[in-house]
C-alpha cells in the first residue's frame, strides 16, 4: 500500500530539505548535547559523578531529542512550525540555564543580567507557548 514509504518520505524531505530551515531544531539538539557534556564534566569535577545520575540525564534528554527528532516532522507537516519552535525555544532556554547553572558548578563566573535575562526568557516565552495555543483553539473553533 506504500503507506510505509510515504510515512518515510515525511522524514526523508524534513532532514534532507527543510533541515535547514529549522534551526530551532538544530540548536535544540546542540544545546541538549551540551548540557549532557557539562552535566558529566560536573559530576567529574565534583566527583559526585553516580552512574546512575547520569543514566537518569542522558535518558531523558535522550528521550526529549527522540521525541523531537520523531515527532517535529510531523508537527512541520501539519502546518504547526510556529507553536512547535516556540516549545523548542522554550526548551533551548530551559537547557541554557541548566548548562550555565553547570557551568558555574564548574567555577566559570556568570555575570547576574545574564541569569536575570534568562529568567525573563523563560518566563516570556513561556507566555508566547500560552498564546500560540490559545490562538490554535481559537483557529479550530472557527473552522466550524
Amino acid at each position: 500500500g506504500g503507506n510505509m514509504r510515504d510515512f518515510l518520505e515525511i522524514y526523508h524531505d524534513f532532514y534532507a530539505l527543510d533541515f535547514v530551515h529549522h534551526w530551532t531544531f538544530a540548536l535544540l539538539v546542540f544545546v541538549v548535547i551540551v548540557d549532557i557534556v557539562l552535566g558529566l564534566l560536573k559530576g567529574w569535577a565534583t566527583n559526585t559523578f553516580k552512574s546512575s545520575i547520569a543514566r537518569k540525564g542522558i535518558v531523558s534528554h535522550g528521550t526529549l531529542i527522540f521525541i523531537v527528532v520523531a515527532v517535529y516532522p510531523w508537527i512541520s507537516e501539519l502546518g504547526f512550525s510556529l507553536l512547535a519552535d516556540a516549545v523548542m525555544l522554550f526548551f533551548i532556554v530551559s537547557y541554557i540555564a541548566s548548562v550555565i547553572g553547570n557551568l558555574e558548578t564548574l567555577g566559570v563566573p556568570i555575570p547576574t543580567y545574564i541569569k536575570n535575562k534568562l529568567a525573563e526568557e523563560i518566563k516570556s516565552k513561556d507566555d508566547t507557548i500560552t498564546e500560540i495555543f490559545e490562538q490554535k483553539k481559537k483557529e479550530k473553533e472557527n473552522d466550524f
